[in-house]
């Protein structure tokens, strides 16, 4: 006895080979991020963000991670990833 119709079956079949296929991008992207990243290459990390857009998201509460003697500046890609996901339309 069928629970389900065909085409109800191969709609589910269909969203968990997506579901899958999504989740298997995000643990590829996750195992290749470094866990800092200098502002400079921001631009590639999040495709087109410019430092004046870091400075403008540092004033909205991105938070940089800076040597005590100065230098370059860097942040966390998991800090990156958290603000961009606090503040997606």
């Amino acid at each position: 006895m069928k629970m389900f119709s065909d085409s109800y079956e191969q709609e589910l079949l269909k969203q968990h080979r997506e579901t899958y296929a999504k989740m298997l991008e995000l643990v590829e992207q996750q195992a290749q991020k470094p866990p800092f990243i200098q502002q400079k290459d921001v631009s590639n990390y999040y495709k087109g963000i410019s430092v004046g857009t870091l400075l403008r998201y540092e004033r909205q509460g991105l938070k940089r991670s800076e040597p005590v003697e100065g230098g370059s500046v860097w942040y966390a890609t998991s800090e990156l990833d958290r603000f961009m996901l606090e503040h997606q339309k």
